[in-house]
């Protein structure tokens, strides 16, 4: 596929030759919250790499660089299965515990059934405790080329199978149960140690109704920032006459304290999905989590929205791309456009909207008005 480059003030847009004339005829957006409608890079990014030291020192009393860790989120969000912040915590942390020895992992289970809680401090990193990290990385590397971009279920499971023997494969279980990830994740010690960091302490308490476990946390999402105008929103809605919608992994309530009333002014409230929303019954009437890049969630959008000529869906991630194209199985008249000025690495995101046939990729979100013009 060949794309036109073309300069913009925040950057170079892309637009793919073959399609930018069926552009014109965009009657429907939809849009992904985190990088593209929200800047996180100083937040949740931050809190993975918070979550994931709080954590292990904690259990172990080993670090891992910061730098080490923002190269395996990349990886993971890069994979097109990871579109979830809590997964990317967790694999990161199964990851550095198989590379420790048993005798560690013995006592880092301990630790768990004692019942002491985490502290702040147990994230503080020294110059000498980074010796795992990029055995963490390598591992996480390995994992990803081999799953192929098919999520944590595999991700983990190559992790696991490289672990090196049945005893240490069955420590590492014990302390995903003991942290509580192989249930309900929204009750897991790992997602509650995430959402205090992210919210903050007093937010947590309040949001979700629980005694905060660290105590002290600021909150990141402080540190949030609407990307997207408030004119580009508006032109969006005149031109869609009011069929815009946003399907995220991103709880609604933490969704709904960053963009304020821009949720109401803007967005059909039919056509708005979040974490808590994208559960579908499989075929035995079991209700299923449908992350990106499932479908279910654009396609429950998309069918709010309906009729429209063409729509597009915006988003930063390779998961984003992956489930519009999920989705055209059975919508074919929608397309993706990606952004990448957010992202961890700009270029390889570039390098992977392209590789994926994104009908545009632009800096920002803002940048849509000269697509569609």
């Amino acid at each position: 596929m060949l794309y036109e480059r073309i300069k913009t003030p925040a950057g170079v847009a892309f637009y793919r030759e073959d399609v930018i004339e069926s552009l014109r005829s965009v009657d429907a957006v939809v849009m992904d919250v985190d990088g593209t409608l929200v800047d996180t890079t100083e937040s949740l990014t931050e809190a993975i790499i918070s979550t994931v030291n709080t954590i292990m020192g904690w259990l172990t009393g080993i670090r891992l660089t910061g730098k080490v860790i923002r190269r395996a989120i990349s990886e993971l969000r890069g994979s097109g299965g990871f579109n979830n912040d809590w997964d990317t915590t967790y694999t990161i942390i199964i990851a550095a515990l198989s590379a420790l020895s048993e005798n560690l992992l013995e006592g880092a289970l301990a630790r768990l059934k004692e019942g002491k809680r985490p502290e702040a401090n147990d994230r503080n990193i020294n110059e000498d405790e980074d010796t795992i990290s990029f055995e963490v990385l390598r591992r996480i590397e390995d994992a990803v080329k081999v799953a192929g971009g098919e999520g944590i279920i595999e991700v983990e499971k190559k992790i696991l199978d490289s672990c090196g023997g049945v005893r240490k494969r069955g420590l590492l279980m014990k302390i995903r149960e003991a942290l509580g990830y192989s249930f309900d994740r929204q009750s897991s010690l790992l997602v509650s140690i995430f959402d205090e960091i992210y919210c903050g302490s007093k937010l947590y308490s309040i949001l979700y109704n629980r005694s905060p476990i660290l105590g002290n946390e600021p909150g990141l999402i402080f540190t949030e920032r609407v990307i997207v105008d408030k004119r580009v929103l508006r032109f969006l809605f005149e031109r869609a006459d009011g069929k815009l919608g946003i399907v995220s992994g991103r709880p609604r309530l933490q969704a709904t304290l960053v963009l304020k009333d821009l949720l109401t002014t803007f967005f059909d409230d039919r056509a708005v999905l979040f974490y808590e929303d994208l559960i579908f019954s499989d075929d035995n009437g079991r209700a299923r989590k449908a992350l990106k890049p499932h479908p279910y969630g654009l396609i429950r959008c998309l069918e709010a929205l309906s009729p429209f000529e063409l729509a597009v869906y915006v988003g930063d991630s390779a998961e984003d791309a992956l489930l519009v194209e999920n989705t055209r199985k059975l919508y074919r008249n929608v397309m993706f456009i990606g952004v990448y000025a957010y992202t961890l690495d700009p270029p390889s995101a570039i390098k992977t909207f392209m590789r994926l046939g994104a009908a545009a990729i632009l800096p920002t979100v803002n940048e849509i008005v000269e697509v569609l013009r």
